[in-house]
């Protein structure tokens, strides 16, 4: 993706790198809806609920047709927008897109399913590997509901706080 380099997109290029052998077989979708299926299919696996999915979304030719860098939420502050609280934050980005709160809640929600990396959104001390994994992100543990294997490689910490 054109804005795949951007600060909040940290790490998009690990799915991206995941995804690309479908997107070359179904080249007829776009990356969007892509990443979306991708999504919803590893909310499942985790035991989550059954999401709707809304296709039909074009992927961008040019730079031009992507937001400016910075209107993408920051992980930790301080905050670009010069927001106080995370939650005043989020709300400013996600509000000019017309998305109300339980929407930002969802959203923000599905990020947790996952892991946070030092070299991605720097919001942890853990990096890549088994020496710099916890207990839950060494792969030692099922993370997958089905407790089929799903942790495909170590290190990072897990965005709660147990």
């Amino acid at each position: 993706g054109i804005n795949a380099e951007y600060m909040g997109n940290a790490g998009l290029n690990k799915a991206v790198n995941f995804l690309t052998p479908y997107k070359k077989r179904y080249n007829i979708v776009s990356w969007a809806d892509l990443i979306q299926l991708a999504s919803v299919i590893s909310i499942r696996l985790v035991g989550g609920p059954e999401i709707d999915l809304r296709l039909g979304r074009l992927d961008v030719s040019n730079p031009a047709q992507c937001p400016r860098e910075g209107n993408l939420p920051n992980a930790n502050p301080p905050f670009g927008d010069g927001s106080k609280t995370a939650a005043e934050h989020l709300r400013r980005v996600f509000y000019r897109m017309g998305f109300n709160d339980q929407e930002i809640v969802a959203l923000s929600g599905a990020h947790t399913i996952g892991r946070g990396f030092k070299g991605r959104s720097g919001t942890c001390p853990n990096g890549f590997g088994k020496a710099s994994a916890t207990r839950y992100t060494s792969g030692d543990v099922p993370v997958r509901n089905d407790n089929k294997p799903g942790c495909r490689m170590a290190g990072g910490r897990s965005w709660t706080k147990q």
